[in-house]
């Protein structure tokens, strides 16, 4: 009796973990290097607070972000005004890449402003250029209208008060959801949108060169001499350590979550294995 049992069992576990691993609606967050995850589901926001719920760098909410329906459970739409989120305005007071970095974001452009940011903790005042950001860029005579960008700024290319490179690509449309990727591995810069790479450079190099403070803000471009605000919605913004892989990056376009939440429960649950033949 025991053996049938363990032999159920065991035939159940392999054939619910072989499904779980090959099937692509089943991808999970890579959590390798991972410092932040913010879902921005409903379940993870309460009292002004937006949890951050792998690093517990939780972010506050600046004027009214609404709660709507996200390319991956809820997400937050801003309203290009006074909508935003502090995660810290001292950078001494969160934890943040050194030496490599990916940043990624789901995100959905009403308009392409001039300057705007997803995710970023940087200065940008005149020549004084350090730091990164993710974001996107509407500028005629520069970059160039309604582009996604990312930009970093490395000890290597410091010209002595540092120098933020901003690589970007497009044009794209507004009013469609875009899986956007930054990565940077101490030598190589890279831009990802829907999984494809769209930029590739060497224009930085060595560790990141942060100021002695900066905001690390979502949905703004924001340093000392800048406030602006994004227009549209973002979802599922993660920040890593490590410069992941073109296979992580897919595999991160294509989760719906993690394996194991903060509370350390399984997200699979008995009610959703659907496995004829076991008894």
């Amino acid at each position: 009796m025991f053996s049938k049992v363990f032999t159920t069992i065991f035939a159940l576990v392999f054939i619910v973990g072989l499904a779980w691993n090959t099937n692509p609606a089943n991808a999970q967050v890579v959590t390798d290097g991972l410092i932040s995850y913010w879902t921005f589901d409903k379940v993870d926001i309460a009292d002004n607070k937006v949890k951050d719920v792998w690093g517990g760098q939780d972010a506050t909410m600046m004027g009214d972000p609404q709660v709507v329906t996200g390319k991956v459970g809820n997400a937050l739409e801003f309203n290009g005004s006074s909508d935003w989120l502090l995660v810290s305005d001292n950078i001494n007071a969160v934890k943040l890449p050194k030496k490599e970095i990916t940043v990624g974001a789901w995100v959905y452009p009403e308009n392409f402003d001039a300057w705007g940011g997803f995710l970023s903790c940087f200065q940008d005042n005149g020549g004084f250029e350090k730091g990164w950001g993710l974001g996107a860029v509407h500028n005629e005579e520069g970059a160039g209208p309604d582009e996604f960008s990312f930009a970093v700024s490395t000890k290597g290319a410091d010209d002595g008060d540092g120098d933020l490179t901003y690589f970007h690509a497009g044009p794209y449309d507004v009013r469609k959801w875009y899986h956007i990727v930054g990565v940077y591995d101490g030598n190589t810069t890279k831009l990802y949108v829907n999984g494809e790479l769209v930029v590739d450079s060497e224009g930085q190099s060595e560790d990141i060169n942060y100021p002695s403070n900066a905001f690390l803000v979502i949905g703004i471009y924001k340093d000392d001499n800048e406030n602006d605000p994004f227009m549209g919605k973002l979802d599922e913004i993660r920040l890593y350590e490590k410069a992941l892989s073109e296979g992580e990056v897919l595999r991160n376009m294509e989760a719906k979550g993690l394996s194991v939440d903060a509370g350390g429960k399984l997200s699979l649950t008995w009610g959703e294995i659907k496995i004829s033949g076991v008894k």
